[in-house]
């Protein structure tokens, strides 16, 4: 039977679904969404700074509007749970707001657009008309078209859109949209990273068909400049009838993309630049890994149709990627209508195909790579098995900065470099200390072994030095003296390892010498001590004899647990301890000895000021006084100074201060007393006062 893609193109079935291919599904036994991103690689947003508004779900209808009215700069602040928007959308309008979690977890946080009577009820939930809108931390589930679009008003460019660590699934069209108004304007300098992703079983039925039989898709992108995809991991887009568009699509005009370290797995088309006509210039598709191992998708319309296309894509680069399915596709990389393109060090499972049009550099690819060479593809783990000589070392240079790292974001060797996304571990590497060799202690006459771990291409030589000078003959990776004498210690001692790339130098190790052993004599004991309550006692005692000594104070016979230094400073006394007595017993690997006993006299004394009950954040409505307490425990007379933002009040001097009438200048504001008494002051934690203003109807948008 023959078939044919959108386009109109004949494309061969790829042979049945193996035993094999089904057999990898049941060993796998996890959901690929199981498939972390790069986890170093995606560091946690910094802490919102200016401007926050927190929000719960109980006011989830209140949220459109407090996202349309938020000020500029501001961080919208969501704390855990669901918020059923039911419809509604929340659109930026305002430039550089944010949207986030309050904990960072995107799985705390979900905006979901609802289903009823098998349609999702929300067309999309996050709509951005305005530059340098970060959305972080969420999960964004179930639109009837898109949960997230961005989109510039007509006759404007927005820029700088940041999507960082969200889990966005089941769209009823494309999980992100990025498209243009008009032909004059541009969405550019936006990243997506770290994030996941997905159409599910549970959202596949409902993906639309107004336009084509399978209208969905992960990202996909329309007159879009300058887009970094980084560190995702996008599945599941792909449908029983009809064929899914790109996990990662740029195109229509767009440049300059990056696409690089995401995992794309079970999609029907993994990433495209380019469609038809509608092309895309320039940018870089490295570092990936796009698999398919899934026996629905090849028993699909459309199967696994490719895991890289270029279509009119001038001057792409692909490098570095890797390309696996346990069942054939059309193409595992193909490329149409690009004769500028660069193809070069990508390790692919199957075929590599120049269509119409197709050019440009091709070098150092592996195509019909067995799956012997990765490490696990039932979990679609593509690293490399250090056995996978057809691809270790085997890659071409490429321009620098084009792939300096691999999909771990570890760094590439510069000569020697392995194919595909992954960089196994052989080359050409400079040598590095990964063990450092340890200080010494002997006795006399003893010897003393030094000893480094080195990494790096093989042969490593090594050369250790004494106090900066070689010594002859100490050529390996350990190092023993001769017999010490004491005119030895002090000495150091530090290794060159090298190979034929470069050389590096250990840290120094010091050897200490000491003379036969002494037993522990006590020559200063503790003294007795007089205190008032609360502070605090150190008893101390000078000891000799060869080290290392050891030490162990007791309090009226009985040890202190980790009382095992010189000296030994007792907890806040109070009146209970007078009367107790210290001593300690010191040792070494001759004997011990035990000093004589000190006595620990406590005086009462005047009692610190300490709070006891914070004063506690308020919310109130202008113009509303809010009023702010704290209780204190301590000697008396206690003395109160309250203060706002850090400045003190004028006349708040008692334990509870109330404000004049607020207004919304004053929202933000923290308030903290300082209580003093004749020991000393204590400040108290800073409760923050929230002014609302009287809420107005928000008018409904046109």
């Amino acid at each position: 039977m023959k078939t044919y893609t959108s386009d109109g193109d004949e494309r061969t079935p790829p042979p049945r679904i193996t035993f094999l291919s089904l057999l990898l599904i049941v060993l796998a036994g996890f959901s690929l969404a199981s498939v972390a991103e790069a986890g170093s690689l995606c560091t946690p947003l910094p802490s919102p700074q200016g401007i926050i508004i927190d929000v719960d779900a109980s006011q989830t209808t209140d949220l459109p509007g407090i996202v349309a009215s938020a000020p500029v700069g501001s961080t919208i602040r969501l704390a855990p749970g669901t918020y059923n928007l039911n419809g509604s959308q929340l659109m930026f309008r305002r430039a550089n707001v944010t949207l986030r979690s309050s904990t960072g977890n995107r799985d705390d946080v979900i905006l979901d657009g609802n289903l009823h009577n098998g349609r999702y009820v929300s067309s999309e939930i996050i709509s951005i008309f305005a530059s340098n809108i970060t959305i972080a931390d969420l999960t964004i589930q179930r639109a009837y078209s898109h949960p997230i679009h961005i989109t510039p008003p007509p006759g404007t460019n927005i820029t700088g859109a940041l999507l960082h660590n969200l889990h966005v699934l089941d769209p009823g069209e494309q999980a992100i949209k990025i498209n243009a108004t008009d032909a004059t304007n541009h969405v550019d300098n936006g990243v997506i990273r770290c994030s996941v992703i997905e159409l599910t079983d549970a959202g596949r039925p409902l993906v639309r068909k107004d336009f084509l039989p399978c209208y969905t898709g992960g990202i996909d992108a329309h007159r879009s400049r300058n887009w970094r995809v980084s560190d995702n991991t996008i599945q599941g887009f792909w449908c029983a009838a009809g064929l899914s568009e790109h996990g990662i699509h740029f195109w229509n005009d767009s440049r300059d993309t990056i696409v690089e370290r995401n995992h794309i797995l079970n999609n029907a088309r993994g990433i495209g630049f380019g469609l038809g006509g509608s092309g895309h210039s320039n940018g870089i598709i490295r570092n990936n890994f796009v698999m398919a191992n899934d026996p629905r998708l090849f028993a699909s319309g459309a199967r696994f149709d490719a895991g890289i296309g270029l279509e009119n894509a001038a001057n792409a680069k692909v490098l570095h990627n890797t390309v696996v399915s346990t069942t054939a596709p059309y193409s595992s990389i193909e490329w149409r209508w690009s004769p500028t393109a660069m193809i070069m060090n990508n390790l692919v499972s199957h075929n590599l195909r120049a269509r119409e049009g197709g050019g440009g550099t091709l070098a150092g690819n592996l195509p019909n790579a067995p799956l012997s060479l990765f490490v696990n593809v039932a979990l679609a783990d593509l690293h490399l098995v250090p056995a996978a000589s057809q691809a270790i070392d085997h890659a071409v240079a490429v321009p620098p900065g084009d792939a300096d790292d691999d999909i771990d974001g570890e760094s590439r060797f510069v000569t020697a470099r392995d194919m595909g996304a992954d960089e196994e571990g052989n080359g050409n590497a400079t040598p590095t200390i990964t063990s450092q060799p340890a200080n010494m202690t002997v006795t006399v006459p003893a010897t003393a072994t030094f000893s480094v771990t080195a990494s790096g291409t093989a042969p490593l030589s090594y050369q250790w030095q004494k106090n900066g000078a070689p010594i002859a003959g100490a050529t390996s990776a350990s190092y023993t003296t001769p017999a010490t004498t004491t005119a030895d210690s002090g000495s150091s001692y530090r290794v060159v390892a090298s190979n034929a790339v470069s050389n590096v130098t250990s840290s120094t190790a010091t050897l200490t010498v000491n003379a036969g052993a002494v037993a522990p004599s006590i020559t200063t004991q503790p003294a007795n001590i007089t205190v008032t309550t609360p502070a605090t006692a150190t008893f101390s005692v000078t000891a000799s004899g060869t080290a290392p000594l050891s030490y162990q104070w007791q309090k009226n016979g009985a040890t202190i647990a980790g009382a095992t230094s010189a000296s030994y400073t007792t907890p806040a006394t109070t009146t209970a301890d007078s009367g107790s007595s210290y001593r300690v017993v010191v040792s070494n690997t001759v004997s011990s000895v035990t000093s004589s006993a000190a006595t620990l006299t406590v005086n009462a004394g005047a009692v610190a000021p300490a709070i006891t009950s914070q004063p506690a954040n308020m919310t109130v409505t202008a113009p509303a006084n809010a009023t702010f307490s704290v209780s204190t425990s301590g000697t008396a007379p206690l003395s109160y100074q309250w203060q706002k933002n850090g400045a003190n009040i004028a006349g708040a001097t008692s334990a509870s201060y109330t404000t004049p009438a607020t207004t919304r200048a004053d929202s933000g504001s923290s308030y903290r007393v300082v209580v003093s008494n004749t020991v000393s002051s204590v400040t108290s934690s800073a409760a923050t006062l929230k002014v609302r203003p009287v809420m107005r109807p928000v008018k409904s948008q046109p």
